[in-house]
């Protein structure tokens, strides 16, 4: 007897129906990501650098725009919710300081284990295994609670 496939979350529905499309997105994204950390390190000895603010940016930014485009929204708000920390860091409004790099890094792993779980997903319809248990927003307006990121508050189950 075959085992029962359950249908995919909601959010993945457009990468259910197109196979090339899930590989294409997973694999960009793992690439966005993948250069974020050595950019970060760089960017620890020269916070203010503008160059080096982007150069974190873009990578979020470009994830968050094709995961939204293609109904990924648990990607699409994280993405969302660094990439504004960043803009603020960038328009000069918020330093970025050692809880700041702290948060972008947990949230790339966060994010990498998110995209590394989706063709399971999609195959499936299993629900996710990554699970944040603090709403990775809310941390990011107040920058003054990474205590718990640190606690790890994001994790794989």
């Amino acid at each position: 007897m075959e085992p029962t496939r359950r249908p995919p979350d909601d959010e993945l529905a457009i990468l259910a129906a197109d196979p090339e499309m899930l590989s294409m997105f997973v694999g960009e994204a793992l690439d966005h990501l993948g250069t974020i950390e050595s950019v970060v390190l760089q960017l620890e000895s020269a916070p203010a650098d503008v160059k080096l603010l982007n150069d974190v940016f873009r990578p979020f930014h470009t994830v968050k725009g094709n995961a939204g485009a293609l109904g990924v929204t648990s990607v699409q708000e994280l993405a969302h919710c660094v990439e504004s920390l960043l803009d603020r860091a960038r328009a000069g409004t918020h330093a970025m300081g050692p809880d700041e790099f702290d948060i972008v890094l947990r949230a790339v792993d966060l994010l990498t284990a998110m995209m590394r779980e989706l063709p399971e997903r999609v195959a499936t319809g299993a629900p996710s295994a990554v699970k944040s248990t603090v709403d990775p927003c809310s941390i990011l307006q107040s920058c003054s609670t990474t205590t718990m990121l640190r606690e790890s508050a994001w994790s794989v189950r």
